[in-house]
């Protein structure tokens, strides 16, 4: 199931699953848009992912530095990324994978960081991730539309049952780290 969200807006995507796009403070809502969320098998393919920014030393987690998306030539570019500080997919290992999409600014716009947190509650336990980027801009004079792909590996190769998931975007207060 696909949705739009907004500043403080909670969109269902399975039972006792939603995406909050929200401000931080001192901040605005990122502006994305959530188009899916689904587990998957991990493809061969999806094993050359990378990661989505990185992990500030120190931080828990809680702060990285942005990955810079490369211009797009075409709308929509489509690109997938694991979570930062964790290591690639596995081929056969059940992913959690979210899509979502922002416009890219042309080459006299502003590029603006933001950060997406996934996190799903299984019956094993939870599993989070955390990406860090930044929209770049596309060099040309016209704007395109970026599809990202944030996954997470969770560590089996028998679809588990998921209680709960919350993808949570924001934006960052800068460009070069989050948040």
């Amino acid at each position: 199931m696909a949705g739009t969200a907004a500043a403080s807006t909670s969109v269902t995507l399975r039972p006792g699953g939603h995406v909050l796009v929200k401000a931080g403070p001192g901040r605005t809502a990122a502006p994305i848009t959530l188009l899916t969320s689904t587990l998957l098998t991990v493809s061969l393919a999806m094993t050359r992912d990378r990661a989505a920014g990185t992990v500030l030393p120190g931080s828990n987690g809680v702060a990285g530095t942005d990955h810079t998306l490369p211009a797009c030539g075409v709308t929509p570019c489509n690109d997938s990324f694991r979570g930062a500080g964790t290591v690639k997919l596995i081929g056969g290992h059940i992913a959690a994978w979210v899509q979502f999409s922002l416009v890219q600014p042309s080459r006299t716009g502003t590029p603006f960081g933001f950060a997406v947190e996934l996190t799903i509650h299984l019956l094993t336990g939870w599993r989070t991730t955390v990406g860090y980027f930044q929209s770049g801009t596309t060099g040309t004079a016209s704007t395109h539309t970026v599809q990202l792909n944030l996954l997470i590996d969770l560590g089996v190769t028998v679809r588990p049952t998921v209680l709960s998931s919350t993808t949570v975007a924001f934006l960052c207060g800068g460009t070069t780290q989050c948040p």
